[in-house]
């Protein structure tokens, strides 16, 4: 243990990184809704409905799962940079929300095709639309598996460095993933205790994450081990 204690270093490290933890929670937020919304009606359409080609492209879909993103690095750069986008939080957003599809739709898949038809037929019996199904009956049933997702996707997105490190030029745009790796370089000496600070405080969030759903994460993780 360091002795003395200097907690100084966290009142820089917090002074110096309040404003990337914003434009963090900002762009993991924003990213991670977005993707939650289209994995599960993704998920619904290729569990509940019928159309030609349906399991060709879920094949498809799920092939993706092969590829290893380092490999799609330089050409997603290169078309984030043509359309005009980098160096902006939709950077960000958009790829992290394609990025992270092929998982959510076959976890959202696999959950919602487990759930009981007869609760559908009766809805549409009573007239609800195809999108009330959806919206009234998977995903409130769904939650267990939409919470796990949500988790996963946000620990990996807040902790993703190389991507806002190639496309984020701006210290304001930045989130914390990088800029707490900088903050023992940013004066003139290296200040090991405030990136050691800001580590700490960079934990928090997840920490608090983890612990708010950490009961959903279980019981989304072992949905349909049992079976009754």
């Amino acid at each position: 243990m360091p002795n003395p204690v200097q907690w100084s270093n966290y009142n820089v490290a917090f002074m110096k990184l309040l404003p990337n933890m914003i434009n963090t929670i900002i762009v993991v937020v924003a990213a991670t809704a977005g993707s939650a919304v289209l994995a599960s009606m993704s998920g619904y359409v290729f569990a509940r409905l019928t159309f030609p080609g349906k399991q060709l492209l879920y094949f498809l879909v799920l092939s993706l799962l092969m590829i290893p993103s380092v490999l799609t690095l330089t050409p997603l750069y290169t078309l984030v940079q043509d359309l005009g986008m980098k160096n902006t939080w939709w950077v960000l957003i958009i790829p992290w929300m394609a990025g992270s599809q092929a998982m959510g739709v076959l976890l959202c898949q696999t959950f919602i095709q487990s759930q009981p038809s007869s609760l559908f037929e009766s809805a549409r019996i009573d007239g609800a639309s195809e999108f009330g199904c959806y919206l009234r009956i998977a995903v409130p049933l769904a939650k267990p598996i939409l919470a796990t997702m949500v988790i996963m996707n946000m620990n990996g997105f807040y902790n993703d460095y190389i991507w806002p490190l190639i496309t984020i030029d701006s210290t304001s745009k930045q989130v914390i993933s990088v800029a707490v790796k900088v903050l023992a370089g940013s004066g003139s000496t290296i200040q090991i205790g405030n990136q050691v600070a800001g580590y700490v405080i960079a934990t928090v969030p997840l920490l608090i994450l983890f612990l708010a759903g950490s009961r959903l994460y279980i019981e989304g993780l072992t949905a349909g081990a049992i079976k009754a």
